[in-house]
């Protein structure tokens, strides 16, 4: 009875090992399975923190261009606004000196028109009394 007893015990201890080695050879297949998909995920997040960088680069470099393109899109303005302001000088230079000529041109005219009239007056005088 006594070894009955102890068969018995010894058969439930097996089962129990049993039962124990089954869980615990579950627990390492999840375990093992955990392992790889964190593997798995970690190299995802190495490849993305990779891109995450390569665009972050180009983002800077089109910052840059566009920085740039800005300042000489500034300047190229600064420089039509002095070519402007240097042209609108030289036109009202270039008008100051057109109203001149004309106002020149009119006195020439009035000149030569009234030496014509006093030479012709002499002249004709001069050619009625001959």
């Amino acid at each position: 009875e006594v070894e009955e007893r102890l068969g018995r015990r010894l058969e439930l201890l097996r089962e129990r090992l049993e039962v124990l080695a089954q869980g615990e050879a579950r627990q390492d297949e999840c375990l093992s399975d955990f392992q790889a998909k964190l593997a798995a995920e970690a190299e995802q997040v190495q490849c993305l923190k990779s891109e995450a960088r390569l665009q972050h680069a180009e983002l800077q470099a089109a910052w840059r261009r566009a920085e740039q393109s800005a300042s000489e899109a500034q300047r190229i303005t600064e420089q039509g606004a002095e070519s402007m302001e240097a042209l609108q000088a030289r036109i009202v230079a270039l008008s100051e000196g057109l109203g001149m000529e004309v106002k020149f041109r009119q006195e020439s005219v009035t000149q030569v028109v009234s030496e014509c009239r006093a030479a012709h007056g002499t002249g004709t005088s001069s050619d009625r009394g001959s």
